[in-house]
Formats: C-alpha cells, structure tokens, sequence
C-alpha cells in the first residue's frame, strides 16, 4: 500500500489541520489516473479492504483547495507576498522523500509539490536510494525527515499495532510517523488482546476513525497485479499477500 506519511514530530506538522490540509490540497485521484494509470484500488486505511476488519464509512480526503487554506488560516498559517505561508516568520516548507528508482513516484512528488503550491505550501523533494532511506540510521528510522512517500507491506492479520502506538516509535519499533496519540496506542493495543473478532473489529474501526481525524498519514493505493499459470500447473493458488509463491513446494507441472 502506497503512502504519503508526515513525521508529526516536526513543528511544522505537528497540527493536525496541517495535515488534512495537505492532504486535501493534492488532486489524488488525478495522480492515481494519470500517473499510475489508474491501474491501482484508491486506499482509504491502512487495513487491506478485503479483510473482515476493513473498516467503512472512512473517505479519502476530498481534493478541496478551498478547505485547505481555511485549514492553514485557522492553524495560524498566514498567505505572505510571495505567496507562501508562514507563521511568526517561519516559513511553511517541509520536504518529501522516496527512493528514485521508480520515476513514477518522482513525477508524483512533483504533482503535489505543484498542487501544494497552490494553498502556499513549499513541498522541497529529497530523496534517497533506497538502502540509505530505510536504513536503521537512516532518515526514516532516525526522525530525520519530514514527509515520506513510500509503501508499507502488511500481513494478512490486521494488526498494525506496530504502526500506530506511540510504544513503537523508533527506536523501539516502525510507528515511523512519530505520532504518539493515546487513543492508537490503546485500541490498537487492545485489538490483540482478544481473540473475539467482533470486538477486534470494532476497535479497528474505531482506530481506522482516529487515524482519519488525526491524518498522520494520506494513503494513497493499494497495487493490483494480475498472475497466470500453465494449464499443466496444480495447485496454485494466488495470494493477496506478498507473493503467489508462498506454495511453491505444492507445484506440479
């Protein structure tokens, strides 16, 4: 599932309203159909939306310019001469970064660097290869970043306790958007506490709502890929996770 995750712990993203509001300024839709061919499934949660715990009612946020710049005045970011926001002489400029080697992301980079432009928000691109970006000491795991536009690989179970608590932030785990909000620590706590999967529904539920309100992050889509097989081949059987060989053994041609 590809992403756009903020590092709440910077200054300039620690308001929620920042967030949504950037969120909302950048024509998603735009870019899933143009640069990614609307090949992909728009995404809404973190939760795989064939699972029995994707949650509903949940949207993605709507391409509103409008919104976003009331979002940005009221979060006391105001329009300066040249266009740009800032507050108390700070400008409002953060960066983005994701591994170059695909240049579809590149070019999305800079659709919402364009698009961000536009409610007076300065988008700066810095990206790594892919072994610095993700490294243990790199810009992700040691808070030294902004903004990241990158995938996040899931398992079948939904557990994203891992991505959300505030128990997880690095170097204790991967809640690389270094938001430490009680509400996801406790409910995607809790959820692996009981084995009753309605309950553990509903506190997902409840967890997919909160990340919402909070928008630590924007998602963006979830890939589709088509596979095939022999006529001759048994026993294959495609998987919606990782890889259609995870039964490889189980093959006879």
């Amino acid at each position: 599932m590809r992403r756009w995750q903020f590092n709440c712990a910077k200054p300039q993203l620690a308001d929620p309203r920042v967030r949504l509001a950037a969120a909302e300024a950048v024509d998603w839709d735009r870019i899933n159909q143009t640069i990614y061919h609307g090949y992909n499934q728009r995404a809404v949660s973190d939760i795989f939306p064939l699972s029995w715990a994707a949650p509903h009612g949940i949207t993605a946020p709507k391409h509103d310019l409008a919104g976003a710049a009331r979002l940005l005045d009221a979060a006391g970011w105001k329009a300066a001469a040249n266009g740009l926001r800032a507050k108390n002489g700070v400008p409002l400029s953060f960066t983005v970064s994701t591994t170059p080697a695909k240049p579809a992301n590149v070019e999305a980079e800079l659709e919402m660097q364009q698009d961000l432009r536009a409610v007076g928000i300065d988008l700066v691109v810095k990206n790594y290869p892919t072994n610095l970006l993700f490294a243990q000491t790199g810009p992700i795991y040691s808070g030294k970043f902004d903004s990241e536009f990158t995938i996040e690989t899931d398992a079948p179970d939904p557990d994203n306790e891992g991505l959300w608590s505030g128990k997880f932030i690095p170097p204790h785990g991967s809640n690389t958007s270094w938001l430490n909000d009680p509400v996801l620590t406790q409910t995607s706590h809790d959820a692996n506490l009981t084995f009753d999967r309605a309950k553990r529904r509903a506190l997902y539920q409840r967890e997919a709502e909160r990340v919402r309100e909070l928008t630590p992050a924007v998602f963006l889509y979830w890939q589709n890929s088509f596979s095939r097989s022999t006529p001759t081949c048994t026993n294959w059987k495609p998987a919606s996770y990782i890889s259609d060989f995870w039964n490889c053994w189980e093959w006879t041609i």
